[in-house]
């Protein structure tokens, strides 16, 4: 009886080592993916940088504000780094907090700080001009996040700077 104990004691200390928190929850992401989708591009030297950027509020009441605060969410998240240009597409996947965004946006610098210009929205209506906002949950990537940009017909510009 003294073995069965033993063994049985052998087999739960190699099964709990072998699994290496293998009971553990699997870490997971909260946030968006999808695909953005480009034609009719511009020269490059028009293009000083293309983000994906994401607002709580649309119209964003101060682009400024919303940036320097930290409430619009950027990807790539480096400042200084742009989207690929001149590609038919690029994935995207964005971790963020969970809630509800309104407007999510491809934008372009094609001048100074301050000259950015929307290129392509999140729009699953393209019948109308508004974009559509989407919900974020917890240990969520909400896919399909997809984003048509056509540089010959861009959206609305509700960019306001101060």
């Amino acid at each position: 009886m003294k073995n069965k104990k033993i063994i049985y004691a052998f087999f739960l200390l190699v099964i709990l080592y072998a699994c290496d928190h293998g009971i553990a929850p699997k870490p997971t992401q909260t946030g968006i993916s999808g695909t953005i989708y480009y034609k009719n591009w511009p020269p490059l030297e028009q293009i000083l940088m293309l983000k994906l950027v994401v607002f709580r509020e649309f119209p964003p009441e101060n682009i400024v504000d919303e940036v320097t605060s930290g409430r619009a969410i950027f990807y790539p998240e480096d400042l200084t780094t742009s989207l690929i240009l001149d590609v038919d597409s690029t994935f995207f996947l964005v971790e963020m907090d969970t809630g509800t965004y309104q407007y999510v946006v491809v934008a372009q610098q094609y001048g100074s700080l301050t000259q950015w210009r929307v290129v392509g929205q999140y729009d699953t209506t393209p019948s109308d001009p508004l974009p559509t906002s989407i919900t974020v949950y917890q240990d969520e990537i909400l896919s399909d996040i997809n984003i048509y940009v056509d540089f010959d017909s861009i959206p609305i510009q509700p960019f306001k700077i101060p």
